[in-house]
């Protein structure tokens, strides 16, 4: 949208980062079981010159009767609101869950993925088929399994996951860096 704003911008630097450590996030404990924190940070240049790839589409789908699931009850403040300990992501997603049911949580996620991607895939003009790779969050397997694969679809030679393992999961730089991975892989070739 920077861009897209005035034709007079010539490139935008997208940049992104997180560093997930004590004592706000104990980033063996602090979620569930499955996912390993690593601190991260990842940039991109987009720019209206050329460059290795093109930006087709971007999706967005926002469902805010998840909120709960990571926020829990707290209000919204610089810290969170058990400052002094690590926050408890496991406890605030079972009372999230005890709340709404497991099976609609599931449903309402799923349902969210799925759009999202259909309407990238639909902006972009091609077909889920046409694409070779696909870069999600690094989580551990059963969770990429059950939440990306499966409604999805996809195998898991398709992504980034066998580079993902060993990274943890960076935040917000997982899928830039993701997509690092393919480009010096040689895998987009």
């Amino acid at each position: 949208s920077y861009l897209a704003a005035d034709p007079a911008r010539r490139a935008a630097l997208v940049t992104v980062a997180d560093r997930f450590h004590l004592p706000g996030f104990d980033r063996w404990r602090s979620d569930v079981a499955g996912i390993v924190y690593g601190d991260g940070a990842a940039a991109i240049v987009l720019s209206r010159a050329g460059g290795f790839a093109r930006l087709l589409a971007i999706a967005t789908v926002v469902d805010t009767r998840l909120e709960n699931l990571y926020r829990g009850s707290q209000p919204f403040g610089v810290m969170s609101g058990e400052a002094g300990r690590p926050l408890d992501n496991r406890a605030r997603r079972h009372a999230h869950l005890d709340d709404s049911g497991h099976q609609t949580v599931v449903e309402q996620t799923t349902a969210g993925l799925t759009k999202a991607v259909e309407q990238a895939v639909h902006e972009a003009g091609v077909k889920r088929a046409d694409i070779a790779r696909f870069v999600f969050p690094s989580v551990g397997l059963d969770s990429l399994s059950a939440r990306y694969l499966e409604p999805l679809g996809l195998e898991l030679s398709a992504t980034t996951w066998d580079w993902g393992r060993r990274t943890g999961h960076v935040g917000a730089a997982d899928q830039l860096s993701g997509l690092t991975q393919l480009v010096d892989s040689g895998a987009l070739e």
